[in-house]
């Protein structure tokens, strides 16, 4: 079936594999009932925005599939009842990240459907990314360039300050009132540009620009809420 105008940009299964969940460039949710290849719910991502079609990053079931949680790149993250699903049971806000470009954030949830995590604006790579000093990916230099505008003074200056910035990933709470997160999640250096949930335990991994990976414990204070059990998928 078709997943959506412009490109599919996430997808995940339930938990038997019945149904599909995507999220495409064009703003739209869609599920996807496997056994027929078609959708059987499709609906728009922007909530109460006015935005008409914001691409969606990152679409994800909840613990209890009874709800889905998405992103758009303009960093509107809702959670959606699939019984209702036109308008958002709650929207969260996402802390604004210094300087312009397009986001492309990513979601975790953890096993319980309590909590998740939002990596704050990663970008895909692209096949023309070259790292600052070095002299490409392919062809032409060996090793470090000495010469040419990738080893200017500014240049180096501007990659120690961004090897020192910490990068954070945001930790939110479904049971919490307030629309912000609960608490940021360090990193290290180099902005989060992808997030995991363990699938037992209360344990991050963060990956982020400077090509490092992270392992975080958490110690969730709040007591957990039972899932409701999975009925409607």
């Amino acid at each position: 079936g078709s997943g959506g105008g412009g490109g599919v940009t996430s997808m995940m299964f339930n938990h038997n594999g019945n149904m599909l969940l995507t999220g495409a460039l064009d703003g739209i949710v869609r599920i996807f009932d496997l056994s027929s290849n078609r959708p059987i719910m499709a609906w728009p991502a922007c909530g109460d925005t006015g935005i008409a079609k914001s691409p969606l990053t990152c679409v994800r079931f909840s613990a209890s599939e009874t709800t889905v949680v998405t992103i758009t790149n303009e960093a509107v993250l809702n959670e959606w009842s699939l019984h209702k699903p036109l308008l958002p049971v709650r929207t969260f806000k996402i802390p604004k990240e210094k300087g312009g470009g397009t986001s492309w954030h990513q979601i975790a949830l953890d096993s319980e459907g309590s909590y998740f995590l939002v990596s704050p604006k990663g970008v895909p790579p692209t096949e023309n990314s070259v790292p600052i000093g070095m002299g490409g990916w392919g062809g032409g230099t060996r090793g470090r360039s000495n010469v040419g505008p990738l080893n200017t003074p500014e240049l180096k200056l501007r990659k120690r300050k961004k090897e020192r910035k910490r990068g954070v990933a945001y930790l939110f709470s479904v049971h919490e009132d307030s629309p912000g997160p609960i608490q940021n999640i360090e990193h290290g250096s180099g902005e989060v540009t992808a997030v995991e949930w363990h699938p037992t335990l209360d344990v991050v991994a963060t990956g982020g620009t400077r090509g490092f990976t992270n392992i975080t414990t958490l110690a969730l204070q709040k007591e957990r809420k039972p899932t409701q059990a999975r009925g409607l998928l």
